[in-house]
C-alpha cells in the first residue's frame, strides 16, 4: 500500500504504510516500510485520548517521537515533537493526557515486554 497520510512529515510520507491493526482498546498500530536491519523496525502508534499501554520494558532500544496529541509516563510529559528514549532499563506506562489521540512514530529494537503475571501471559499474542 501507498502512503495515504499526507499529515505525516516529508520524511514519513516517502514510505509505504501496512494496514492499521489494532492491538488494545483504544489502541492501533501501522508498519512504516522503511529499511530494517535485523529486528529493528519503524511503527506509527495511535492512542486514543485517556488510554494507557500496559506497563513494560523493552529488550532493546526504544525511540518515540510525538507526532500529534501528548502522552505522560510516571516521570515525564512529551508533546508534539518531544522524543522518548526507553531501554530494559525503563518500566513505564504511558498514557495519552491530550484531549485528541496520540499518533508516535516508533523505531524498535528489540520487542516490547509486558510486566506482571498477566503480560507474561498475554506476551505470545503482543507483537509489535
Amino acid at each position: 500500500p501507498l502512503n495515504d497520510m499526507p499529515e505525516l512529515p516529508e520524511p514519513l510520507r516517502r514510505y509505504a504504510l501496512g494496514p492499521w491493526r489494532w492491538i488494545g482498546p483504544g489502541m492501533r498500530v501501522r508498519d512504516v516500510h522503511a529499511p530494517r536491519d535485523g529486528d529493528c523496525r519503524v511503527i506509527l502508534l495511535k492512542i486514543d485520548s485517556g488510554r494507557e499501554t500496559p506497563r513494560h520494558t523493552h529488550g532493546g532500544v526504544e525511540l518515540t517521537c510525538v507526532l500529534s496529541g501528548a502522552y505522560a509516563t510516571e516521570t515525564h510529559r512529551f508533546d508534539v515533537g518531544d522524543l522518548e528514549e526507553a531501554d530494559e532499563d525503563v518500566l513505564h506506562r504511558p498514557r495519552v493526557v491530550s484531549d485528541e489521540p496520540c499518533l508516535c512514530v516508533v523505531a524498535l529494537d528489540g520487542q516490547i515486554l509486558l510486566d506482571g503475571w498477566f503480560g507474561r501471559l498475554m506476551q505470545p499474542f503482543v507483537r509489535l
